[in-house]
């Protein structure tokens, strides 16, 4: 079950009586990049990781959203939850209230806003009765010799509705130093370089067809 924090239920006592006291120390905190997920026509999913690696411990964290990229109008800020060991400084937030098919940008601060976390983006699914055309497209296999993943930095260019990470994950570790399973998979690609790499799916799905293996009668 998803615990939503609308963004039709603002009040500034509620921002304001959630901000903790903070020190200087805030300063020293780094994000380490954003996310969001699990969009529907109304919600989402937004995350984040921050930490102070010299100084680890727990810090309070706001989230901040609106339809304009540059945060100067529109913005909600919202308490996102509290960065600390138990959940390896990540911050997990279900965020309601949202319009469907409609393109939002959001951003993670420290509650005195000394840091701010690099600007994330994300679109509401539309109206399942609405005619509309939807572009996505898909990826795996991070094979962590090829960090740091030079044709993911096209993945924006795009401007697609969203994006879906088809796991294989278990190959990020496959660069560990000294593992015997490890050997080069070839030189890192030029993401400026487009070529062809994936047949379309009806083709796979006629050769899958063709050379499906052919039971004798009464198997």
């Amino acid at each position: 079950m998803k615990n939503f924090i609308s963004l039709r239920i603002i009040t500034l006592v509620f921002v304001t009586g959630y901000m903790l006291k903070t020190t200087s120390a805030d300063a020293d905190v780094i994000f380490l990049g954003v996310a969001a997920g699990d969009a529907t026509t109304n919600d989402v999913v937004v995350w984040t990781r921050a930490k102070d690696e010299a100084n680890p411990q727990p810090t309070a964290i706001n989230v901040q959203i609106s339809q304009d990229p540059t945060f100067i109008t529109g913005v909600t800020t919202l308490p996102a939850g509290t960065a600390g060991s138990p959940t390896d400084f990540t911050v997990k937030s279900n965020l309601g209230g949202l319009e469907p098919g409609t393109v939002y940008y959001y951003r993670f601060q420290t509650t005195n806003a000394s840091v701010t976390s690099n600007v994330g983006k994300f679109k509401t699914a539309p109206n399942p009765t609405s005619n509309v055309p939807v572009h996505f497209a898909f990826s795996g296999d991070c094979d962590g010799l090829i960090r740091p993943y030079a044709l993911a930095s096209q993945v924006p260019a795009k401007n697609l509705d969203f994006f879906m990470f088809d796991g294989d994950t278990e190959y990020e570790t496959s660069a560990s130093i000294g593992s015997p399973a490890v050997h080069s998979t070839g030189n890192i690609p030029d993401p400026t370089v487009t070529v062809p790499t994936i047949r379309p799916v009806a083709s796979r799905m006629r050769r899958a067809t063709l050379t499906a293996p052919t039971l004798p009668p009464n198997a």
